[in-house]
């Protein structure tokens, strides 16, 4: 029989609302004074854990400071709404629609420069030049495209005519407020840390920019006035951006390290700290419930699984330990189907390598060695066996065959494929390395140069 502890409908309650604090009263000895202390001391290391780390953690949003920023947020955003329900109609092509999207692009941009040269010309303060002005833009953008192919004039005409229609509505709007929506309007915002001093690693998003309107402007919850941000690079294959602060605060100060050498298990907590929706920090405890992972259109990575939610400002969040160590950030989510989406992080070991190619060369430069593998099980391991060898390739030049195996690189352990994609996303191109090959049960030790990835990197087999 179980014990009346357990079979307790409340203590049932506590283990479903808390898995972290539920753990720690199970091992309590009683469920009297010894498990609220437990609890204290758990409670008390979450507070410490939060103004440890609280300080370097950051919001990060893209900003667009042209004179009409809310409107054109509007008609971007009204503009794709109207593509959306034309493909859903069946009244478009799916073929037209890379043709919309930069039609619409280019709309935007004119109504954006018309904007702009009427107030640098002070021809812009009136409610009603604000709606003549745009409307004067979509008859000028129209005149570009009179010409078009009888074919591209088609799908021009059943893009153009909703267009209009959108326009004419925000016009009666923007007739009663004009000048009023002339403020920055921050249309994208995540989270960023510092590593070092005026440097910030946040999701590649949020420093996307869409022209010359866009700027960086960072932000914290320990300080009065935000930072302006200058992008230092980016890096696709791991969705990293990474940020300096063009004018540093003192209160803006690094309290993460890269140099950790954590090797998260499944099951293990950790803390994640976060700016919602534009919010001051949140803190959060969750888990890492997967490692190893694998996520499409990220081929020189693999990921951490964790149960933080998803939101915007989830991204660029830095993850945490019990102990404060900088486990990864997490930085992708991933969806399939009506699935909830799932948020991953990138592990410290390859954000770091990241993050020092970007700050030393502006790019991330990585290698192959030139082989296709694949996993096959054999003695309740697995075995990662080379399916093809690429010409020209490292992995040719060293006589690495199909049907090899390859055991270990640089004495480590290769345990499966994903394994090796990930112990190779810490090597740069050109990189030295000894790479363990099983041939006919006998073992060779082979010495090689990983070879630059060309680009783009979707191209390239792996690994």
């Amino acid at each position: 029989m179980r014990p009346s502890w357990v079979r307790d409908t409340r203590v049932t309650r506590f283990f479903a609302l808390s898995s972290l604090p539920a753990l720690f009263f199970f091992l309590a000895p009683s469920h009297g004074q010894n498990a609220n202390s437990i609890l204290e001391l758990l409670q008390e290391r979450r507070h410490n854990l939060y103004e440890q780390i609280a300080p370097g953690v950051v919001s990060v949003e893209l900003v667009h400071h042209s004179v009409p920023a809310r409107l054109i947020n509007d008609i971007q955003r009204k503009a794709y709404l109207c593509k959306t329900i034309a493909l859903r109609n069946c009244s478009v092509q799916e073929e037209d629609v890379n043709e919309w999207i930069t039609w619409c692009n280019s709309f935007v941009s004119h109504v954006e420069n018309s904007f702009s040269d009427k107030k640098a010309s002070d021809d812009l303060d009136e409610a009603q030049d604000w709606a003549s002005t745009l409307r004067e833009s979509i008859h000028d953008w129209k005149a570009r495209y009179a010409n078009l192919p009888e074919d591209q004039a088609k799908s021009f005409s059943q893009m153009y005519d909703p267009l209009q229609k959108i326009v004419e509505d925000l016009i009666a709007k923007y007739a009663l407020q004009g000048p009023s929506q002339s403020q920055p309007l921050a249309h994208k915002q995540y989270t960023g840390f510092l590593v070092e001093n005026g440097v910030i690693v946040t999701a590649l998003d949020v420093a996307r920019y869409n022209g010359p309107f866009d700027t960086i402007r960072v932000s914290s919850s320990q300080s009065v006035s935000p930072c302006t941000g200058e992008l230092l690079g980016r890096d696709p294959e791991t969705n990293i951006a990474v940020i300096r602060l063009a004018n540093p605060h003192g209160d803006m100060k690094p309290t993460l390290s890269l140099d950790s050498e954590v090797e998260p298990r499944v099951g293990d907590y950790a803390f994640a700290c976060w700016h919602a929706f534009g919010q001051p920090l949140s803190m959060r405890s969750g888990e890492i419930t997967g490692v190893l992972r694998k996520v499409p259109f990220f081929h020189c990575a693999t990921f951490l699984e964790t149960s933080f939610p998803t939101s915007p400002g989830t991204l660029g969040s830095p993850v945490v330990n019990l102990r404060g160590d900088l486990i990864g950030v997490n930085n992708v989510f991933l969806a399939q189907g009506t699935m909830t989406e799932v948020t991953h992080a990138l592990p410290v070991q390859q954000l770091k390598f990241v993050v020092d190619q970007i700050i030393t060369n502006g790019s991330v430069q990585r290698g192959r060695l030139g082989v296709s593998v694949k996993d096959e099980p054999a003695g309740g391991e697995v075995r990662v066996i080379v399916k093809k060898v690429y010409p020209n390739t490292p992995a040719a030049t060293v006589g690495i065959l199909p049907g090899d195996i390859l055991w270990a690189l640089d004495g480590q352990r290769i345990v499966c494929k994903i394994h090796l994609v990930s112990r190779l996303s810490s090597y740069k191109a050109n990189d030295p390395v000894e790479l363990t090959v099983d041939r006919d049960s006998q073992r060779m030790l082979l010495s090689l140069a990983l070879q630059p990835i060309p680009d783009p990197v979707s191209d390239i087999p792996s690994p």
